[in-house]
């Protein structure tokens, strides 16, 4: 999952920088409970980014990957005046997910660090970016749809098959949402 802050930009510009990342710590608090709950590792953070991952397993079992971001989002519902208050704004996501392979590496020589690589990766981002474009908090993979249990409580909108930026074959996508919120 590409776990993305909208307007984020503006907020910065609007906050300045110490208290638009005293914003971006709480924020990334806020994901914490639904990353343990759910079973995923936050691979990385990239600037107002949140990279989770899952072991497939757990990824699908009880839709956890759905469910995290669906409990980040009531964290952020929950604590939308304190948020208001605090720092004049209500910060909302929007999210990619797909599934996938990954290699994980370590890599450089002065500064070594472990990084995951994969198609799914590039994938998952050009996923979250589409949420701008067809106006979603949340959109999906449907290879990632076809492994998941549709009866989960879950609504589920077929978007579009769609050439994401770089890739040659049409990937479908879906929108989903939490009819219980």
């Amino acid at each position: 999952m590409f776990l993305d802050m909208k307007s984020s930009t503006t907020i910065a510009e609007k906050l300045g920088h110490d208290r638009f990342y005293t914003l971006l710590n709480e924020l990334f608090h806020e994901i914490s409970q639904p990353v343990l709950q759910t079973r995923a590792e936050i691979y990385q953070y990239v600037g107002d980014e949140v990279v989770l991952t899952w072991e497939v397993e757990h990824g699908l079992e009880d839709s956890n990957c759905l469910r995290a971001f669906f409990m980040f989002q009531e964290n952020m519902v929950r604590n939308a005046k304190n948020y208001l208050k605090t720092f004049g704004v209500t910060p909302e996501f929007k999210a990619g997910l797909h599934i996938g392979k990954v290699i994980s590496a370590q890599i450089g020589d002065l500064k070594r660090e472990i990084v995951y690589n994969g198609d799914v990766l590039n994938t998952t981002a050009r996923i979250q970016d589409e949420c701008k474009i067809y106006h979603r908090n949340l959109l999906i993979s449907g290879d990632l749809m076809k492994r998941l249990d549709q009866m989960n409580g879950f609504q589920w909108e077929r978007m579009d098959a769609v050439t994401l930026r770089g890739k040659e074959k049409k990937l479908e996508l879906f929108s989903v949402v939490d009819p219980r919120k």
